[in-house]
């Protein structure tokens, strides 16, 4: 959980979880590396690798001292040059006894943070709609409702993400493949402009018989991207996303321009009960 007095945000993630995914490959293994840092040795670890594809690209490691203390950071990139910005390093450690209650997760109001979150909602705004997109053994659903917008994917292994947004934070949960709720993050930050949509250079399309024009909504990411074909209203009725190699398309098979209601955006109802996660 972070908090700095205009942002907070706070992630929650099941023990043991699984972060691999077309893209990266988390597999923790030592190294015959060894570093110094604020006066300390530690042996590097490789803790997960890129994949573009197919191909192993990038490998992050993680330099831990002999009782445990991750003192420094790095990411290689594949011609085995180390990327500047990748890196970290600890200035100074202490050891020395400590109370629980410095470690002990603080108290979070998940319940009633979310009541402030989603209170201003515009039900009779004309922006409402639904619409399920169709991808290769996956699906998207893509709701608005006023300024928010859900996102729910179900991905081929059958795990899925619902993700909610509008300016100035977003709810997030992943959901594994046996159904096993993995994560839950919320954030809050103030309010600013969005990144600009760049027009795609590719051929407008008729999907469902709308036309639709393609734009870029992730200009400003490195190693991933999004094109939605959206209508003139703003419905993405074709959605691809690409990822360090890999490439997966949805495309619209129904849309539904009822009101709906705010709860439509919200991850399943048990990813939101602190219960889930333990905290209380």
């Amino acid at each position: 959980m972070s908090t700095d007095g205009s942002r907070r945000s706070f992630l929650i993630q099941a023990p043991g979880r699984d972060r691999s995914s077309a893209g990266a490959i988390y597999q923790s293994a030592i190294t015959e590396l060894r570093g110094d840092f604020a006066g300390e040795q530690c042996r590097w670890w490789s803790v997960y690798h890129g994949l573009s594809g197919g191909e192993p690209s990038f490998r992050h490691q993680s330099c831990v001292t002999g009782d445990g203390i991750e003192i420094g950071s790095r990411t290689i990139g594949s011609n085995g040059e180390i990327w500047s910005f990748s890196l970290a390093s600890a200035t100074s450690i202490i050891r020395k006894p400590i109370s629980a209650s410095i470690v002990k997760p603080p108290e979070i109001p998940v319940n009633g943070w979310l009541d402030q979150f989603f209170g201003q909602f515009d039900r009779s705004s004309a922006r409402n709609f639904s619409v399920l997109l169709s991808g290769h053994a996956s699906e998207m659903i893509v709701r608005r409702r006023g300024a928010w917008t859900g996102e729910l994917t179900r991905r081929p292994d059958g795990s899925l993400t619902a993700h909610a947004s509008k300016p100035g934070g977003y709810v997030s949960a992943r959901i594994a493949a046996g159904g096993k709720a993995e994560s839950l993050t919320y954030d809050r930050r103030p309010t600013r402009a969005a990144p600009p949509e760049i027009a795609v250079n590719e051929p407008a399309e008729t999907i469902l018989g709308i036309l639709c024009r393609w734009v870029g909504v992730m200009p400003d990411v490195m190693d991933a991207g999004r094109h939605e074909c959206r209508s003139e209203n703003g419905i993405p009725l074709k959605v691809r996303l690409f990822s360090r190699g890999t490439r997966s398309d949805f495309v619209a098979v129904q849309i539904d321009r009822s009101a709906g209601s705010i709860e439509d955006l919200l991850p399943p109802p048990e990813l939101l009960d602190p219960k889930t996660w333990g905290v209380r």
